[in-house]
């Protein structure tokens, strides 16, 4: 599975008027509660900050993104609302917003948000990256390669955008534009493990499965808690096309890794050690943790759990599933 989500970390409000009255304590330490991410005291804070000031849209703002920190995006989105009511002009209370409503997968608001926050920023890096993401996960993916374009023309640097281009662009089925975006993501950020996560696909697409192979075990080296880098090692052992690159022994114990990481409710992990125990031998392990998986097919999809159904016919033949070349 190729990684998909990553979001630019919500961006406070700094905004000097909020200062101007003399309660720079209070809206101070929210501030830096944030930068700490310890939203519930910067919640307070900022509830404080708005009983004495209870038309300073910096702090409505701030507060919500506080909420948005914690997951509560009902409560974040409230006080967006009434930031953006008392100031229209503000991008980052749009832009915000729009990071909220794409939490909850409302993709279509979040868009709208986006085109208003750049319509007042035009320059804001984030905001082309965020509306990229939303475009992704809508599956406009050229659409959301053009944004990362742009948020890389203002951000030359942003190695996130790079990433998030190369997944448009590996959905696209352009894996040599996609390889390149994420050489570039890992040369500005070598310690980026989610990068070498994705090379390491789309060399697996082109067929270099020993740069593939490279990719994921420098994965597993850079976040060791990873159960997408697990997993992918797993199933290339398990399932590669070149027969000298299977290892049967370490796609099991990588499979049972990545199916701990992920607390057993993968398909995906769980559909890669049933992979794994049928290139051992093992298929009435294989079939037990195919059918497993298939008990999460709402996760899996429906082009994902055909294929699933389709292995599990070959592991109950006591065969085991291979990459075509």
């Amino acid at each position: 599975m190729i990684a998909m989500r990553w979001m630019v970390v919500l961006a406070a409000v700094f905004l000097t008027s909020a200062v101007a009255f003399g309660q720079e304590n209070n809206f101070q330490q929210g501030l830096e509660a944030l930068a700490n991410r310890d939203y519930d005291l910067a919640i307070s804070c900022f509830n404080e900050e708005i009983r004495q000031h209870p038309r300073e849209a910096a702090a409505f703002a701030n507060r919500g993104n506080a909420y948005a920190g914690k997951g509560d995006y009902e409560k974040a989105i409230v006080d967006f609302n009434q930031a953006i009511r008392l100031n229209p002009s503000d991008s980052h209370a749009y832009s915000n917003r729009g990071y909220a409503y794409d939490a909850r997968g409302d993709y279509d608001r979040a868009i709208t948000d986006y085109n208003q926050a750049l319509k007042l920023n035009p320059k804001d890096s984030d905001a082309y990256y965020n509306r990229g993401n939303a475009y992704r996960a809508k599956g406009s993916y050229e659409q959301a390669a053009a944004d990362y374009t742009e948020s890389i023309r203002l951000h030359p640097k942003f190695a996130l955008a790079y990433n998030s281009r190369g997944t448009a662009y590996y959905e696209m089925k352009d894996y040599k534009r996609a390889i390149a975006d994420f050489s570039t993501a890992i040369r500005l950020q070598p310690q980026f493990a989610r990068a070498f996560e994705n090379r390491g696909l789309a060399l697996e697409k082109t067929g270099d499965c020993d740069k593939a192979l490279a990719d994921y075990l420098e994965a597993v080296k850079l976040n060791p808690k990873s159960a997408n880098a697990y997993n992918n090692l797993a199933w290339l052992w398990a399932t590669c096309a070149k027969a000298r690159l299977r290892e049967s022994k370490k796609a099991v114990e990588y499979g049972i890794r990545a199916c701990e990481l992920s607390n057993w409710k993968d398909p995906f992990c769980l559909g890669t050690l049933a992979a794994a125990y049928a290139e051992a031998g093992k298929f009435s392990d294989a079939v037990k943790w195919q059918s497993r998986a298939l008990d999460f097919s709402d996760i899996y999809g429906k082009s994902a759990t055909e294929q699933a159904r389709e292995r599990l016919l070959l592991y109950e033949a006591h065969k085991p599933y291979h990459e075509a070349n």
